[in-house]
């Protein structure tokens, strides 16, 4: 009877201090491991084997610090093209769209953040994951969910993809959920026969589910890596760089249209003082596009102009705007 009241006692404790635990200024506190009392995200990692049915394997704690576990064997020292692996999520959240502030760590070793909040208000965030525990879970699209506005969120589990042939691993992805209430992944591909990745999409009923292959969405005789895209006065927008030089003090950014999301149509190419390598989101009177610490604004989606430079968001930034009128934002940032 004592053990049984001692052990009631204990549970409630725990309870109450996890219940009272305050939040940040503007919103966001990951969750707290009670094993180890650090701030920590359980992340459940699962095979990256080819097939669909690949399963989910045991949970896994990604803790919320600035030292980072060792790189593992089977990670590559040096490479061609460079080391996304080094590099890390930050989260941030903004009172405005512009100012981001309370920068903190959101997940190690991963990278080309995006975020999506659903018409349930899920929050979804989708990434390139490089685990440092799990061999077959290294470069792999996965995702994580919050179902309280970004304060807590879920194990990070892969995304499947049912890929029709054998190939290279499906990067840099960008979530969409459409009027039906399913999902659409587009994605960078390096399709076999291809001379440069393209741009890919599939498709599932729900993020768990595993997305069927739909193919091209743009041929192009360039590199086309890190989708952005949006639907905005019944038009499909899909914007990224060029990865060129600047010409005149300005960056080369592709965009391309389509009516239904599916085979995009390349526009006229934008000419402005950024590299559109980030996110592009709807905002009041039109579109605002998020890049490494600047912003540009469209009203339609063809014309852009620089809007605000240091925001405050690193790399390829991927950025929401929740209920409250709190912006969250995910971006890539260096190790230490």
């Amino acid at each position: 009877m004592n053990k049984l009241f001692l052990a009631l006692i204990s549970f409630l404790l725990v309870f109450a201090f996890i219940a009272c635990a305050p939040r940040t200024d503007e919103g966001f506190m990951p969750p707290i491991n009670t094993d180890t009392g650090l701030i920590s995200q359980q992340s459940e990692i699962g095979s990256a084997e080819s097939t669909p049915e690949a399963q989910p394997s045991p949970e896994e704690d990604i803790v919320y610090q600035q030292e980072t576990a060792p790189a593992p064997d089977w990670v590559p020292k040096n490479v061609e093209g460079g080391t996304p692996w080094m590099q890390d999520l930050t989260i941030a959240s903004s009172a405005d769209g512009f100012d981001f502030k309370n920068a903190r760590l959101f997940i190690p070793h991963a990278g080309v953040g995006h975020l999506l909040l659903t018409r349930n208000d899920q929050l979804i965030a989708t990434f390139q994951y490089f685990s440092y525990t799990n061999q077959s879970l290294f470069d792999r699209i996965a995702y994580t969910i919050s179902h309280d506005f970004g304060q807590t969120w879920s194990p990070v589990r892969p995304v499947l993809i049912d890929v029709p042939t054998p190939g290279p691993t499906p990067v840099d992805p960008t979530l969409i959920q459409l009027d039906d209430g399913s999902f659409r992944l587009y994605f960078t591909y390096h399709q076999h026969g291809d001379l440069y990745p393209q741009l890919f999409s599939a498709k599932a009923n729900a993020i768990d589910s595993v997305f069927q292959w739909e193919g091209k969405q743009l041929s192009s005789e360039q590199v086309t890596l890190d989708p952005a895209i949006v639907f905005y006065n019944g038009i499909w927008h899909h914007f990224t760089t060029t990865h060129g030089g600047p010409a005149n003090g300005n960056l080369t950014n592709i965009h391309s249209t389509a009516s239904d999301g599916l085979q995009f149509e390349r526009q006229k190419d934008i000419s402005i003082g950024m590299g559109f390598l980030g996110d592009v989101i709807a905002v009041e009177g039109g579109l605002r596009f998020y890049g490494d610490r600047s912003t540009a604004f469209s009203a339609d989606g063809f014309n852009w102009e620089m809007e605000m430079e240091n925001t405050g968001l690193g790399g390829d930034p991927g950025v929401v705007a929740l209920p409250d009128g709190i912006y969250l934002a995910i971006y890539t940032s260096f190790e230490g």
